[in-house]
């Protein structure tokens, strides 16, 4: 028996009844937001299926994402999505639940992978059905964006078909940190990083969430099936998240096509420029000749002839196309003067400007220089690019980013972990001086120094486990210089 105390409590709960229907007979796992079951349905003492059940303890703080879970299941519905029963709150052992019935899997792809990485065969049929999945819920109709796709996330359904035979599925499940794309919610930036190995560059700049996020999560995965390696890799979260932003992916060559071309398109860091999930399906599409299922009709005899008479008219007119070419261009255009047999023409000039006139001296070309200077931008095509530093602030709660302005409470468990993070973009080593300062009203609370040179991505965490209500700022200064603030408020309880 484990330590985990949601561990303890799954042993415990294990041979109770969920709403006088699901038998919980054996516990499966625990994650950080529920308790998962393998259970069998029974009616009228009759067992009518065996199904998973997920317990879900309230959380006050946490409430919207546990709700969101329950609405998200029982929304979406597709053969690559984890199938939805049903859900409600119920009361197991003295203790209130919310719960969750789905389809039961067989295994998870994290599971899987402890086996060893994944054959080209097993992956395709992998990527096929989580990308069928991520353009479902991609529908430009209703768009929604899962935010945690990762290993633990993806399950193994098998079933029965009808001749007997066994089938096995992959789906997508886990919808706490779905988000929709509607109306409301367009405008929304991310609050909730998902699993940070998984995450893509906008998640660590506050942007706005786009289905660009999951198709990032998708590459990361396909390289992790194939490899059992990750293309941005560190030994902290620091170093994880600067390689994210600032480094291209390590793809080992040993990742066969079409999957290697799948996990560039898929990296794009530039979320616009990134794949989407029908292109990731389009790639692993082969080609129908390739495919030996299309096989191209043979032409019939009539058909044959009036190819080749076809052939034949457009043979001559290519080569009446030819001989009017030649015949003109014994012509010489105005603004030309021809030169002799087999020598060029030159351009003459516009009148009044000055141009170059080369001079013989001793064999070679010199050029008098023109009344028309270049600039210096001109004269160079391969000038060199100074890239302006570019900084900013992110703050967070409880690893959630906090918007400006935002109020939380003081009983809100997130205010016992408050941290920030500075994103830089330019040349390195960094030339600024960076400091961040946290106020309380007119009162400086602490500052953290990141002297030029220095590693250029900050990352701290404060722990105050007796936050105090307040009014809070925190602030980015760039040499002395204050270039953004962050204020927000923590309320009494």
């Amino acid at each position: 028996m484990g330590t985990n105390p949601w561990e303890l409590l799954g042993r415990r709960l294990e041979g109770q009844v969920v709403d006088n229907t699901y038998h919980l007979l054996r516990f499966l796992g625990a994650g950080a937001y529920g308790i998962v079951f393998l259970a069998a349905e029974v009616v009228s003492d009759r067992e009518l299926q065996r199904v998973a059940v997920k317990l879900i303890p309230p959380d006050p703080s946490n409430q919207e994402r546990q709700m969101r879970e329950l609405e998200a299941a029982a929304r979406v519905s597709h053969p690559n999505l984890l199938r939805y029963f049903k859900s409600g709150q119920c009361l197991v052992d003295r203790i209130s639940f919310l719960y969750l019935v789905t389809e039961l899997a067989e295994e998870s792809l994290e599971r899987r992978l402890t086996r060893g990485g994944m054959t080209p065969e097993e992956a395709r049929v992998l990527v096929e059905d989580v990308a069928a999945a991520l353009r479902y819920l991609h529908d430009p109709r209703n768009p929604r964006v899962h935010r945690d796709l990762k290993p633990a996330n993806v399950l193994r359904v098998v079933s029965a078909e009808t001749d007997g035979r066994q089938r096995s599925t992959w789906k997508l499940s886990d919808f706490g940190q779905v988000q929709e794309l509607g109306l409301r919610s367009v405008a929304q930036v991310s609050r909730q990083l998902g699993t940070p190995a998984y995450a893509p560059p906008e998640a660590w700049r506050g942007l706005q969430v786009s289905t660009a996020w999951d198709v990032w999560s998708l590459g990361i995965m396909v390289m992790e099936a194939l490899t059992q390696r990750r293309p941005f890799e560190g030994a902290t979260e620091e170093e994880l998240i600067a390689a994210v932003l600032g480094r291209e992916p390590v793809i080992p060559t040993n990742v066969p096509s079409p999957f290697d071309q799948i996990v560039r398109g898929c990296l794009i860091k530039d979320r616009n420029a990134r794949w989407t999930a029908a292109q990731v399906l389009e790639a692993l599409r082969p080609p129908e000749r390739a495919s030996g299922l299309v096989e191209p009709a043979r032409p019939r005899p009539m058909v044959r002839l009036w190819t080749w008479l076809a052939l034949v008219a457009l043979f001559l007119f290519a080569a009446v196309a030819v001989y009017l070419w030649t015949a003109r261009s014994q012509v010489s255009p105005p603004g030309l003067s021809p030169g002799s047999r087999g020598g060029t023409a030159e351009v003459a000039p516009p009148e009044g400007m000055h141009t170059k006139s080369p001079v013989q001296n001793s064999g070679a070309t010199e050029e008098r220089p023109s009344t028309l200077q270049e600039s210096p931008s001109e004269a160079s095509p391969h000038r060199r690019l100074t890239v302006e530093p570019r900084y900013n602030l992110v703050v967070s709660a409880g690893g959630a980013l906090i918007d400006r302005n935002e109020s939380i409470s003081a009983a809100d468990s997130r205010v016992k972990t408050l941290g920030f993070i500075v994103f830089y973009e330019g040349p390195s080593p960094r030339p600024d001086d960076v400091r961040v300062e946290w106020w309380v009203g007119a009162d400086r609370w602490s500052f953290f120094d990141f002297p030029a040179g220095t590693q250029p991505l900050g990352l701290r965490e404060q722990y105050d486990n007796k936050a105090v209500p307040g009014a809070y700022e925190v602030r980015l200064i760039i040499n002395g210089r204050l270039v953004q603030a962050v204020p927000f408020k923590i309320t009494p309880d």
